[in-house]
This record gives structure tokens, sequence and C-alpha cells, in this order.
């Protein structure tokens, strides 16, 4: 060990060379690692956590997975392979506090919800199922933030502090109270509004998933509810449910760690070869005082796994940092509300990528160690023409294999590159700029009528129409790029024939309430008509404004409006409304969302618009206006508070978060990975020079001239660069496939990325050629004509 130690010490530059290549490799690992472990395999933090899951209806009339309140009874009541059941659902609330309003998240949760999971109150108890009742729900448990409160108010009602749990316990993400939900039993018999929730549970003993899923379903068409007809069951263990599709993100982003692990091994295992060539005197030395092969293996292996241990130490240290740059460019949606931390599972993770790189790059060396021709080695100074060769070759498929693999991560980021730069250049459909956006959230003590809320929304328009540096005010029942979403309608156009349930998807539109002036507010154009005059703005409306694509389904064209349309079947008692006017396509939830069919109506004709969000076109400075529009609400009502306030501009970059994580991280680690390659291949190439200097001395004494020179070695390396490049398009290919669900208007054997790729990456590998080349041509003959 100690002679691996003075060995090392005296070759700082390939010591340091060698371990950065590991250092940068194993730290990216670890970084990349902990933040997957964290998201994806870390165990909850709840007692057997194995047996949790989630448990949701498919609605293919919906397109969502979400389970019916009645339907949650009847799992309750009739399944015998669940030890509990619990629902939740979240919403957010208005919190007074004093003289100011503020918004908080918070789960609301069945009586039995704590129980499935394990955990209990740090302080207090949980909830009774007396106070899982409707009207008897004014109790709420508060996380560690609220403990010192006895009372709090949401939404301008008194709740009592009952319970705090313990700062670790953060179920569902982001909430920071829970309150009772209340579900009334007698929905199940009784017309009317149902309520949707998510369902988890903890199986009994060793139950199936499969076993839990059979049973459900035939308790729900047992039940025969109208609201499970067609509903397929959907039970995941509960981590997976809580990760969902960012689990692809999260693999492919670890796989491409991995391959730049890869490269580093094969550059260090290039570089141990390059250096075992050049001690090749010492090992015959060796073998001939006596010591064996199996010796002289074991002390390369030795100082193979010092650098594999001192690298990933290094890299260990360095993925602190890295966590630390990452963090702020993740979106929440992909942590889930998890900690990040370099535990023990990623200290232990770390040692196994430090034993396991030394083994890579350490065997091929020390095999060759113990093939050393003793008699040539001592009489041609280490220097034979075979060993020399086959230390050549196995360096040169190193560097192909290096290539192949880093051309396979300069594919993928360029398809991602792509992907992002087409998704930021997809117009909107409105003008993001100088627009402020916010919601509200009306206490439902004080606005339990929709005409309450419609009076408050009328001033409020007014107070922030008149604000100094605004232009236009709009409002909307789901801000664009938000979580708010629009609910859903079934529509029947005039002369059309009559449909059945059957036909209910081409139906199907979404139904958005908004103010006159959102449209104008917005920037969206009128492409035929106009929006609402002021006399149409009432409770018994009867015009209605669509958007292009509502116009092409249901009239074929979308330049002519006066048309009329109706919820619901034509021969339904609906009235029949007219369309006033037809509206440019925007997109709502996401620039890589096709615009659904989309009918506004005005926000007077909602039954219960609690929420709202509001669109301020403005002059002046953004956030100006923002703190100017929370006075104002807050005169017209201190229980009214501001949230989620946000320009537009910044609400679409938030859209484009994982798929800017994506970019930014693959071209990071394409960068990394062609770096390293080119350290290789230059290596490679100033290996071959050095050990061909008297031939290239040689050849310039009979009369070949520099650039003859500087081609035969430029040939060489590139000849290596084709190679590698021709194996990674192959490779690229393939591995290309993987990304299809996370690329936007790009395939992914699109010709101009890979083109782009091989180009690329044959330039910069003959830039990493000639400077070896260069010094190959300026190699003094009679020198060299006189070592020999």
């Amino acid at each position: 060990m100690r002679l691996a130690v003075r060995l090392l010490w005296r070759s700082p530059a390939f010591t340091m060379t060698a371990l950065l290549a590991i250092a940068l490799a194993t730290g990216a690992n670890t970084a990349v690692f902990s933040l997957v472990y964290s998201v994806v395999f870390r165990p909850l933090p709840f007692p057997e956590p194995s047996r949790l899951v989630s448990i949701t209806q498919f609605h293919p009339a919906f397109h969502e997975s979400v389970v019916a309140g009645p339907t949650y009874f009847d799992w309750r009541e009739g399944s015998a392979e669940l030890a509990q059941l619990a629902a939740y659902s979240m919403g957010e609330y208005t919190l007074t506090n004093g003289a100011v309003a503020g918004r908080v998240a918070a789960g609301l949760v069945t009586h039995e919800f704590f129980d499935v999971l394990g955990v209990h109150p740090k302080l207090g108890r949980n909830f009774s199922a007396a106070e899982d009742r409707p009207g008897a729900d004014n109790v709420v448990i508060v996380s560690e933030a609220f403990s010192k409160e006895r009372t709090i108010e949401l939404d301008g009602r008194a709740y009592t502090v009952i319970g705090v749990m313990p700062q670790s316990f953060a179920f569902p993400p982001g909430v920071q109270m829970w309150i009772p939900l209340a579900l009334n039993p007698g929905d199940r018999s009784q017309g009317g509004p149902i309520q949707l929730v998510r369902v988890i549970g903890r199986l009994k003993g060793r139950t199936s998933v499969e076993t839990l899923a059979a049973s459900l379903q035939t308790i729900s068409e047992r039940a025969a509810q109208a609201w499970s007809a067609g509903a397929r069951m959907v039970i995941l263990p509960l981590r997976v449910w809580l990760t969902g599709k960012t689990q692809q993100v999260w693999f492919i982003l670890f796989g491409a760690v991995l391959v730049v692990l890869l490269i580093a091994c094969a550059n260090v295992a290039g570089l141990l070869i390059a250096r075992g060539a050049g001690r090749r005197r010492e090992m015959a030395i060796r073998l001939a005082l006596g010591a064996s092969a199996g010796r002289l293996r074991q002390q390369l292996l030795t100082e193979s796994l010092l650098l594999g241990l001192a690298g990933s130490a290094l890299g260990f240290a360095l993925a602190a940092g890295l966590i630390h740059l990452l963090l702020p460019l993740i979106p929440d949606s992909m942590l889930m509300g998890r900690p990040v931390q370099l535990d023990a599972p990623v200290f232990f993770f770390t040692a196994l990528v430090a034993a396991v790189t030394s083994l890579l790059f350490g065997v091929a060396p020390a095999g060759e160690a113990g093939r050393v021709n003793v008699s040539d080695s001592l009489k041609q100074g280490g220097h034979g023409t075979m060993q020399m060769g086959r230390s050549v070759q196995m360096r040169s498929a190193l560097v192909i294999a290096e290539i192949a693999l880093s051309m396979a991560l300069v594919v993928t980021a360029g398809l991602l590159a792509r992907s992002f730069v087409a998704l930021t250049e997809v117009d909107p459909g409105f003008r993001p700029d100088r627009l402020l956006t916010f919601s509200v959230n009306l206490p439902s003590a004080s606005y339990r009528d929709g005409r309450r809320q419609h009076q408050f929304y009328d001033r409020a328009i007014e107070a922030a129409g008149s604000l100094p540096g605004v232009h236009s005010v709009g409002l909307v029942s789901a801000l664009p790029f938000s979580a708010a979403s629009a609910s859903r309608a079934l529509v029947s156009a005039e002369g059309e024939a009559p449909w059945g349930a059957a036909d209910s998807a081409r139906h199907r539109v979404e139904s958005v309430y908004v103010s006159a002036d959102y449209f104008r507010a917005m920037g969206i154009p009128f492409v035929a008509g106009r929006t609402f005059a002021a006399d149409e703005m009432s409770e018994k409306s009867l015009a209605v404004v669509v958007n292009e694509s509502m116009a092409r389904r249901f009239f074929g064209e979308s330049s002519r409006p006066l048309r009329r349309v109706k919820t619901g079947l034509a021969e339904s008692p609906s009235p029949w409304l007219t369309v006033v006017g037809v509206v440019r396509d925007f997109r709502r939830t996401g620039l890589d969302v096709d615009v659904s069919p989309t009918i506004f109506r005005p926000y007077q004709e909602s039954n219960g618009l609690r929420s709202a969000g509001f669109v301020v076109r403005c002059a002046a400075e953004l956030e100006s206006v923002s703190e100017i529009a929370r006075r104002t609400f807050a005169r017209l009502d201190r229980e009214v508070a501001l949230s989620d306030v946000q320009s537009m501009q910044h609400r679409l970059a938030g859209s484009m978060a994982s798929q800017r994580l994506r970019s930014i991280s693959a071209a990071l680690l394409a960068f990394l990975a062609v770096a390293i390659v080119l350290t290789g291949l230059y290596g490679l190439v100033s290996y071959i020079v050095s050990q061909r200097t008297a031939e290239f001395g040689v050849r310039m004494a009979l009369g070949a001239r520099p650039s003859g020179i500087f081609g035969m070695v430029l040939r060489q390396g590139l000849t290596l660069a084709l190679i590698g490049t021709a194996a990674g398009v192959a490779l690229s290919l393939a591995a290309s496939q993987l990304l299809r669900g996370l690329l936007f208007s790009v395939v992914p054997t699109d010709p101009l990325t890979l083109a782009g790729a091989a180009l690329g990456m044959l330039a910069i590998t003959a830039a990493a050629c000639a400077g070896p080349a260069r010094r190959a041509t300026r190699i003094d003959p009679m020198r060299c004509l006189r070592q020999e």
C-alpha cells in the first residue's frame, strides 16, 4: 500500500489527471443518485411503507383518475383485504391572522387518515369519527409552524387546534394543516354533486395488489353506481404513485451519468495502460528478481484501488456542491417535497462506485503486467515493438468505446435541446408580456351564494381597473398555466344529428367563466364576432364565446359566429346559447399540450365561484402594481388575500421547468463526457507520437515533408474517431427511442441532430489530434538519429 502511494506521488501529472476524471464522474453520479434515491427509492417515512397503496379509478369519460365519495364508502364497508382505508383531498384556504390575510394549503382527510399512515400527532390527538361529519368538522391539526395557535380562522370560520404533527410529516406534499374531510354518507342515495377524493389504504398481511383490485372491482360492480360505470381500477404502491411520471426522467438522467462513469473508467484504464507500457522495464526487472506475476497484478490493482477511493472521496465532496446547484433548477413537482441529502445510502453508493470503478479501470492494466516478456523488455529498454503495439491496440479500443458512448450522450443532449427550443418557439396565442396574474379565494362564511361572489368580483374588477398603470383587467375561473383546471361540459350544436353516450368524447369541451375584458387583457384576438356586451354579463345570459378548435369541431369553420349551442343533449331542456364571438386558439395548460375545444361564459352564470384568477395588463412595473393590488383587495375585504401572484412570463417559464432541467442536465453531462474523451484521445495520440519519434525522424531525414507527418498522425486519430462516431450513431439510434415520450416536435431519429453530433464529434476529435500532430512535425531528425 505504501509503495502504491509513493509511486502515485511520483507521477503527479498522471495522478491528477486520473483523479480529476474519477472525481467528476463520481461526483455527478453521487449527486444524481442522491436525487433519484430521495425521490424514487427512499422508503416513505411511515411504518411498513410497502403495505401502503394508492387506490383510484381511471374514468375514460373524464380522462382522470379519481374516486367518488360514495365509492369510497362502498370500499370501506365491503373490503376484507384492507386493514384500513382513508380518503383525502387538498384545498387552499384564506388564513386570517389579525389584520393580515394569507393563503395556506390544507389537507382534507377522513379520521382514519393518520392511522392508515401509521403516524400520530406530536402533541394533542387525532380526529374522532364524530368530528369527521358535516357540521362538526371545526377542528384542525397543524404543522409545527402553527404549534402556538389555539384557534385558527380559515375562510372566515374558526377552527380549534387539537393536534400538532411532527416537522418530518409532510403528506400530502405541501400542506401545512389538516381538517376533517367530512364526507356525507347520504350522498350515495341522494342526487346532486358528488365529491371526488383520493384514497389510500394499508394492505392486510400478505394480500397482493391483484387480489385487492379484484375485490374492489367486484364491490363497485355490485354497488352498480353510475359514477363507477366504465371505470378501471388502478392500484399502485403509494411511493410509486407519488413519483408518477417523473420516474422516467430520473432514470434517464441516472443512466446518462452512469454512461459518463463508464467513459471515465475507460479513460483512466487507458492512462494506466500507457503508464504500464512505460513501466515494462521496471516490471521485467521485478520478474527477473523473483517477483511473481500475481504479485505484480496485486500491486497494480492496489494502485487502481487507491485512485478509485481517492477520486470517489473527492467526488463525494463535489456532489454536495452539484446538489446545491441543481436543486434550484428542479421543479417542486419532480421532488415531491422529499428531502435531498448525502446520507448513509448515498455514501454506500459512492463506496460501491469506488470499488467497481477501481476494478473496471484496473483489471486490463493489471492483466498486461503478467504478460511482460522479460528478455525482450530488458534488451529493448521496455519499448519493444510487440508490447507497444498491444498497448496501442487496447487504448485504441477504449478510445473508440469512449467516443461511441459520448456520441450517445451528445445526441441525447441535442434532441432534448432541440425539443426545448421548439417548445420555447410555440406561440401561446396571447401576449404574456407585462401581464400580472393572481388568484383570490373568497371565504365560504362570507360568500356562500353566487350573488355575493359576483358582487365582490364586480367591485374587484372595477377597483383593479382604476389602479395607476393598469390598462385592462380580466377575470377567469381557471388561470392559464396554473394548478386550477377548467370544468368540462357536454355540448350539442344546433342542427346536428342526435347523439348518445358513445359520441360523448366528441361533444366534451372545456368550460371557462370569464369577464368581458378577459380577452383584451390577455391579448387574445377575435377571429370573428366580439366579446360579451354589458347587457350579456348577467346570470341569465344566453351569449357565449368559443375558441377556433370548438368552432371547427362543431361548425366546420372558425370564422362564422351567431351559431347556437346548448349544454347536454340537443333534446335536453337547457336553453340554446348564441355564439357571439370566436377567439384565436391559445394554450392554457402547457405549450406542449394541444388546445382543447373551449366554451367561454360570463362569470355571472357560475353557480358558486369562490376561487377565481385575475389577469392585469400593466403599463407600470408589475411589482409596484402587485403591491397596490394587495392593498386594494384588502380594503375591499381584509379576509380576501391575493395568492399565486406571478407574471404570465414566469408562469410560462415554470411550465417548461422540467424540460429545461432535462436539457441543461443532458448538455452538461455531454460536455463532461466529451471533455473526458478528448483527454483520452489526446493522450493516446501523444503516446503514439512519442513511441514513433525515431520513425518520424528517419522519415523526415529521408525527405518526408512536415505536412505529410502531420497528416499521418491526424489520420490515425481520425480513424479512431470515425469508427467511434459510426458506432456511436448506431448506439444513439437505439438509445434515443427511450426519449420518445420526452420530446416535443422532434423525432428520436432526427437526421439534423445525428448529423450535427457526428460532425461536431469529428471536428473536436480532429482538434484534439492536431496538437500531437504538430509536435510530430517539429521533431529534429539529426537528434533522433544520434539517439538511435
